[in-house]
């Protein structure tokens, strides 16, 4: 895989987790969840598949974004995370 082909799965994965916490955020401003436990039941499962194997491991790692990201985090925060595990 080149770099920039890299880049795009990077920018791809980014703006699925974007989603992700968008629709999170509009439903919680709509009434119908609440933001807070949808983030801490990310951070739980992150936490209880911490110890797996790597592909594991890095799933913990997104779910973990996708929580920062429901509790405020903007899109552009969160893709340059995304990039720092590059």
């Amino acid at each position: 895989m080149t770099s920039e082909e890299l880049a795009v799965v990077t920018r791809s994965i980014g703006g699925v987790q974007a989603a992700i916490a968008h629709l999170v955020n509009l439903m919680d401003a709509k009434g119908i969840l609440n933001r807070a436990e949808v983030a801490g039941s990310f951070d739980e499962t992150a936490e209880a598949i911490s110890s797996g194997p790597k592909g594991v491991v890095e799933v913990g790692t997104a779910l973990r974004q996708i929580a920062t990201m429901i509790r405020g985090m903007t899109p552009r925060e969160a893709q340059a995370d995304a990039k720092k595990l590059n």
